[in-house]
């Protein structure tokens, strides 16, 4: 994600990000950004999932707390379970769905968002598997999913 894509430009038709762009710096993930858009074929996808700071908040429960404090992740206190989002799990950036969609926007994608796990493109059904390591519920109350569509 740091580096250049190994692809020509205008060679894919989809490309999938669940949960990786929150593990490097914003600056790192504005220019792999770009190196998607570079490589997707008009009318191709990139589909994004982030945790969702503001989401987290919003749709927290005692389960979601309960997750991330069993994961060994502050007390179950609102506040440790925000700060982990923040500063655990080696992430070095913090996303909404809003600040993503911006950021897609800003590199010229049609943005769309989308429910974990649905799409309109049917190759992206399903695609998501962030709960194979949190579990359904914790999965759908930090994931927000922008897909950005190459003009």
């Amino acid at each position: 994600l740091r580096k250049p894509l190994p692809f020509p430009d205008n060679s894919c038709s989809h490309f999938v990000m669940s949960h990786c762009l929150e593990h490097i710096t914003f600056q790192q993930a504005w220019n792999c950004i770009a190196e998607c858009r570079r490589v997707l074929v008009p009318g191709g996808v990139l589909r994004v999932a982030v945790p969702d700071l503001a989401k987290i908040r919003r749709d927290m429960t005692a389960e979601y707390q309960e997750a991330v404090k069993k994961g060994g992740h502050g007390d179950g206190s609102v506040y440790s379970t925000l700060k982990a989002c923040v500063f655990e799990h080696g992430h070095e950036s913090v996303w909404t769905q809003e600040l993503l969609k911006t950021v897609l926007d800003a590199h010229n994608f049609n943005v769309r968002y989308c429910a974990y796990g649905q799409s309109t493109d049917p190759v992206l059904v399903n695609c998501d598997m962030h709960w194979k390591t949190v579990g359904e519920n914790v999965a759908k109350v930090e994931t927000p999913i922008c897909e950005g569509v190459k003009p």
